[in-house]
Parts: C-alpha cells; sequence; structure tokens
C-alpha cells in the first residue's frame, strides 16, 4: 500500500496549490482498491480520494500559506524526504480505520432536564451541556460560528457513536449507520410517546406575507480519541431537519409527569426505561428484526417529505416491508391484506374492515405509482392517514413479537 501511495504523491502536479485531479487519479484509484479490499466494512474508493486529497491540501497549505500561486510536481515541491513522510502519514491513516465516532444529531426543540450525559444504551446517549461546563469542540466564535460545527450549550443532542470512516461526508458508511440508529430511535420514541410532533407556525415578514423556515441541522462528529476537537459536520437533509425540528418533548404523557414531580433521577429512569425496547432493537441481529428496522426507516422516510404522493408510496413499501416476507407468486395485494388484518384484526368484522381498507390503499397506490395521479384527493389523504397509523401500529405490534426483553 505504501508503494502505491508513494506513486500516487510522485505523479501529482499542483496547480495554485491544488493537486491536479487527473494527475493523480488513476494512481490513487489502484491504491483505493487495495485498501478497500482490507476495509471494504469501513470504506468506501471516495473515502482514501478524500484522505488523499486533504492530507496533500493540509500540507501544502501548512508549508507554503502564503503562496496560493504554487504550481509544479508534488514531489519537486516538498523535496527530500517529505512525499515519503506524507505516503507514511496516508497509509497510517488507512490503517487506523476503523476509528471510533461520536456522532451528535441535534434535538432543537427537546427540553429534557440533563445532567451531563443520560445513557440510553451501549453506544447511545442523551448529552446537553450546561452552564460552566466545557464544550466539545470549543464555543462558538466569530461568523463563521453560525455555520455547523459547534455544540450549542443548553440543546440535547442524541449521541450515537459507532465505528469507521467518515470526512464528513453524508454517504459514508459509518455515518448512514449512525443516521440510521437516529432515525430509528427518534421515530420509537415518538410512537411510544416520549416525544410529540408540532409543527412551528410560519415567519411573518413585511406586508402580511408568510414563510416557512427549516433550520439547517447539522451532526457534529468528534473523533473518540480527541473529543477536544471537532472532527468534522455534516450537513443532514432537509426533510430530515425538518423532521427533526418537529420534535418535542411530550409533557402531556403521564408516565413523563410522574416521573417530572418526583425529580431529576425519576425522570433519567423514565427516559431509560422507555428506550430500552428500541435501544434491543438496534443491537438485535437476528433476521426476524430486520424487517422492523426496515419499515421503521421507510415510515421515517415519509415523514420527512412534504409531498404526500411521494409519503403515501413510501408508506406502502414500509408495509411491504412488515408484511410481504416470503409471498412468492400469491396474490401480493391479498396476502398483505390477511396478515395486516390477522395481526390487528381483533374479530371476524375488524379484520373484514382492515382487509377491505388495506385493499383500498393499493388500489390508490397503484394509480400513483403508474402514473394516473399527481397529488391526493381528500378521500386518498384519508387512507394515506390510516395506513400510516397502521404502520405505527404494525410496528408495534411486531416489537413485541421480537425477543428483545421486556419494555
Amino acid at each position: 500500500m505504501k508503494a502505491k501511495t508513494i506513486c500516487a504523491l510522485q505523479v501529482c502536479t499542483v496547480k495554485e496549490r491544488w493537486p491536479v485531479f487527473s494527475s493523480y487519479t488513476e494512481n490513487v484509484s489502484m491504491l483505493a482498491d487495495e485498501a478497500v479490499k482490507h476495509k471494504k466494512e469501513w470504506l468506501t474508493q471516495s473515502n482514501v480520494y478524500s484522505i488523499f486529497l486533504s492530507e496533500v491540501t493540509s500540507t501544502l497549505r501548512v508549508r507554503f500559506p502564503d503562496d496560493n500561486a504554487l504550481e509544479g510536481k508534488l514531489e519537486d515541491i516538498l523535496e527530500g524526504d517529505a512525499v515519503t513522510s506524507l505516503a507514511d502519514k496516508i497509509v497510517a491513516i488507512i490503517a487506523s480505520i476503523p476509528r471510533s465516532y461520536i456522532f451528535n444529531f441535534p434535538l432543537p426543540n427537546v427540553q429534557i432536564p440533563i445532567e451531563g450525559r443520560l445513557q440510553l444504551g451501549e453506544g447511545v446517549f442523551l448529552r446537553s451541556i450546561g452552564k460552566g461546563e466545557v464544550i466539545p469542540g470549543g464555543e462558538r466564535k466569530g461568523l463563521l460560528g453560525i455555520f455547523g460545527a459547534h455544540l450549542d450549550r443548553n440543546k440535547v443532542y442524541l449521541c450515537i457513536e459507532d465505528s469507521g470512516f467518515t470526512s464528513g461526508d453524508i454517504d459514508d458508511i459509518v455515518f448512514s449507520h449512525a443516521l440510521s440508529k437516529f432515525k430509528i430511535l427518534t421515530y420509537l420514541l415518538r410512537i411510544r410517546g416520549v416525544f410529540a410532533e408540532r409543527n412551528a407556525p410560519p415567519i411573518l415578514y413585511g406586508l402580511g406575507g408568510e414563510s416557512h423556515y427549516v433550520p439547517n441541522l447539522f451532526s457534529t462528529v468528534f473523533d473518540s480519541e480527541r473529543e477536544s476537537e471537532v472532527h468534522a459536520s455534516t450537513l443532514l437533509p432537509i426533510g430530515i431537519s425538518r423532521q427533526t425540528d418537529k420534535l418535542y418533548l411530550n409533557e402531556n404523557n403521564g408516565d413523563y409527569q410522574k416521573a417530572n414531580t418526583e425529580g431529576y433521577e425519576a425522570v433519567k429512569k423514565y427516559v431509560q426505561s422507555v428506550s430500552r425496547h428500541p435501544m434491543h432493537l438496534l443491537k438485535h441481529e437476528g433476521i426476524d428484526s430486520v424487517p422492523v428496522r426496515s419499515a421503521i426507516e421507510w415510515a421515517y422516510e415519509a415523514s420527512t417529505t412534504d409531498n404526500d404522493t411521494i409519503a403515501f408510496i413510501q408508506v406502502c413499501i414500509g408495509l411491504e416491508a412488515i408484511l410481504g416476507e416470503d409471498i412468492g407468486d400469491e396474490s401480493i395485494t391479498s396476502t398483505l391484506a390477511d396478515r395486516c388484518a390477522y395481526l390487528l384484526g381483533d374479530d371476524m368484522q375488524g379484520r373484514r374492515t382492515i382487509r377491505e381498507s388495506f385493499k383500498e390503499v393499493y388500489r390508490r397506490r397503484s394509480k400513483l405509482a403508474h402514473g394516473r395521479a399527481i397529488r391526493l384527493q381528500p378521500d386518498e389523504l384519508r387512507y394515506f392517514k390510516w395506513a400510516k397509523s397502521v404502520l405505527d401500529l404494525l410496528i408495534s405490534k411486531e416489537m413485541k413479537h421480537l425477543n428483545l426483553g421486556k419494555t
């Protein structure tokens, strides 16, 4: 791997203090092939390019801070053993993978009185930084401080520990894993009544106009070995930012109200107790949990779009994920309807009603999927809402059937 790294550095040319992509891409591609072969669980070709480019540009910026017009062959610019030293550094970074990270996902409107960390399970905790506490990565400073890469005091974060490699790209394998856990946890905590949803009112501006505001939310990432500095900051997709901004602590939940009157330790036990079952799902490695996790993510995705037509189809995919295992050549709609009816219906009449409503949902889904309708009509909206509630119920039901421990 070192020989390939040196070759990539030797052929690299620089223009305006920036590596010229065409000069190194073939060699870095060969380096990436070798690295991914050994680290494919955590590393992609794009990651190797990112590591190479980051280390080369960082070296040039440090060595020549004032020479923005710098150009020439990299090995001529660096001279001496600098190319070998840079190759050693790049190889060492690749060899250190998987690295451990803490992904801090903001919950901007969730006001839980947390003191430091509230552990929900292995590798997952809630965090809030109070007055006088040191903020990991430092305080926001200046105008640049408003963008992303900092934690805020007195805000709640859902923190997820995971291993791999990330440079802050949303498509990095480890970030995708952490984001998946975030979606599953926030969805389950909502349907279990810990969180509630509330749409922010539109912002008023001059002459009576209105505008909807969706905040830019970032996941702030720390390397577990260096939590004193921010490793990366990843902008969350607008749909996830919108959905996350809707979440509030459900203060009308009777269990929370009771715990809140008893003090912090009782609130802590309440949050940990309702999180136990979702945490078991994240750790469950049996094949029976895969359809449930898939259905949850589709249900979550349906909540992130403001296009009801797309959301309708996503809910139906979620229903298929949780009901549709091993259907084979049977009539898919009838089989799904029967499974749904027998899971949720209490008697023959109830099952008959569920079965017919389910088939009606799929008749409307077919129209949407084949482009015969571009928006939901009032009756379709009614069936969409029914399908969403049924998906929530099915997920709750299947969670109980899994061997996840006591709720």
